[in-house]
Order: C-alpha cells, then structure tokens, then sequence
C-alpha cells in the first residue's frame, strides 16, 4: 500500500511537472510565434532543465502536440457529461474537438506547418483516438436504436467522420486562424460534413432532424464566409 501511494504521488509530480512545461511552451509561441519556442527557452520559462523536459514529453516536436493534447482530460470531462440521443450526441463530440484543437491557434498552426498532425494520434493523451472512440460509441448506440442504418459499418463512418475533422482542421490551421479566431468557419465545417455523413445513413424517423442541422450548418458556413 505504501509502495502504491509512492508511485502515486510520483506520477501527480510528474503531471504537474508537464503542466509546466507545456503551460510554458503555449506561452511562449503565442508571445513569440513558433519561433519562440526552443528547448532553451522552453528551459527557462517552465523552471525545468533540459534534460527533464525530453524526460516528461521529448523534443520540441513532442512538445507542440502535448500542448493541444493536454486538453485531452478536458474533452473528457465533456463527453462525461453528454446526455443526449447518440445523433445528435455525435454533433456536440465533434463540437468539442473543434474547441480543443483550436484552443491555441498558434500551436494548431505550427503543427501543421511542422507536418506533425499524424502525431496526434500519438501522445500521451491522443485527442484524435479519444475523439474516434467517442463517435464509434455514440454511432453504435444510433444503430443499436435504429436511428441509423445497420448494413452500414460504424467502423467505416467514424474513419470517414475523422479524415473529414483532420482535412477541415488542417486547411483552417493553413489559412490565417486569427481571422477566424473563434473557429467558427472549422465548425460549421464539422457540423456541415457530419450532418451530409449521417443523412446519407439515417431511417426516416432521424433524417428530418438530420436535413435541419444540416439546413443550419449551411447557413453557419454562409455566415463565417459573408
């Protein structure tokens, strides 16, 4: 038991010691662009040497994605407190990897610039991979309950739904994010292709609903381009 709350206590200290650094590392490239960001700077600011920071996460690649993916315990959270049908429960998932993917439009920018996007899927917490577990989750219960056709394979639709997150994600993240700082351009992108993805597979009963969000995610994307 002892030896239980030691290793415990070890591990808080080392997620708190991640937190610095990527705390740090966010308030280094959003003060000083991606170029701001070097190990020795990175040193500096979060109070850790070097050779710690390749301990707790890697190099400054590893870095930059342990930065958008810490807020992976806070899309948790979110998904812990869905309570909708699983259609519409697909949308509000897809709502809030949009917010953790661009809550630092710096970072979502150098990644991409960096071509590090796969590494995503990687980190300590892969947002991508908890992003895909929730919609296989929520999809299969919409088919379990006949919202949605069965023939169709959940498997197929979520990697069909995240290649279509990452290409709407990385043409924002190319663009200049500060003139869509809020990212309502990327998600009415989202909202736009999962409503066209589920339309396309949903019984009579759910599609009206469907046609509507999709009605609205036009008028969303008309909106953020006018």
């Amino acid at each position: 038991m002892v030896a239980t709350l030691e290793t415990g206590l070890r591990e808080r200290a080392k997620a708190g010691r991640r937190l610095q650094i990527t705390d740090a590392a966010a308030d280094l490239i959003e003060a000083g662009g991606l170029g701001g960001l070097t190990m020795r700077a990175l040193s500096e600011a979060a109070g850790l040497s070097v050779p710690t920071i390749y301990n707790l996460i890697g190099g400054r690649d590893h870095v930059l994605v342990a930065v958008m993916e810490r807020h992976g315990s806070e899309f948790d959270a979110q998904l812990a407190a869905l309570r909708s049908a699983p259609v519409g429960r697909c949308f509000e998932i897809a709502d809030a990897v949009v917010t953790a993917m661009t809550a630092y439009p710096d970072v979502s920018r150098a990644i991409i610039a960096e071509g590090l996007a796969p590494k995503l899927g990687d980190g300590q917490r892969p947002l991508m991979r908890r992003y895909g577990a929730a919609l296989r989750a929520a999809i299969n219960k919409a088919v379990e309950s006949g919202d949605l056709d069965a023939q169709v394979s959940p498997n197929l639709l979520v990697d069909h739904l995240m290649a279509m997150t990452a290409g709407h994600f990385i043409r924002w993240a190319n663009t200049d994010a500060h003139d869509d700082p809020k990212a309502n351009q990327l998600r009415a992108a989202v909202a736009h292709g999962m409503a066209i993805t589920l339309a396309g597979v949903a019984d009579d009963a759910a599609a009206p609903a469907l046609r509507r969000r999709l009605g609205a995610a036009e008028a969303s994307l008309s909106a953020t381009h006018a």
